[in-house]
């Protein structure tokens, strides 16, 4: 993990994709990453992201202003979840997603009341071209 963080201080991109961190190894990753302002590509697919780390999650993405593509499909992020992430980005003394123009929520069990939280997503991301949203 001290390598990926060592490649991640030179790289723009940083891709976790598959490995089963969950949220004990995702939150002091999480944390690592914060200010790595050149940070564009961000793929946590399949991690195990759920509930307990998203409000590092959150924390970590309001310090990547330059941050474009943001995958998070393939996770446990539900609907309160959602609505956390949402929440925080909503109240942020800063915009929360300046830059995001790709964003991956495929394969999470959102739930059918999410719509809501996702309108206030769009709103948060004024650059957004792409949203994935395939279900389970």
């Amino acid at each position: 993990m001290v390598k990926i963080l060592e490649l991640q201080q030179r790289a723009s991109s940083m891709d976790l994709s598959g490995l089963p961190l969950g949220t004990e190894g995702l939150v002091p990753l999480l944390r690592s990453l914060r200010l790595h302002v050149a940070t564009r590509e961000l793929r946590l697919a399949g991690t195990q992201l759920a509930l307990p780390a998203i409000g590092e999650l959150l924390a970590t993405l309001l310090t990547l202003p330059n941050l474009t593509l943001l995958d998070l499909s393939n996770n446990l992020i539900n609907g309160p979840g959602l609505r956390e992430l949402i929440e925080g980005a909503r109240h942020s003394t800063q915009p929360p997603f300046p830059s995001l123009r790709e964003l991956n929520l495929s394969l999470n069990p959102l739930g059918e009341g999410s719509w809501q939280c996702l309108a206030v997503l769009l709103e948060c991301c004024p650059v957004l071209t792409t949203l994935r949203l395939r279900g389970l």
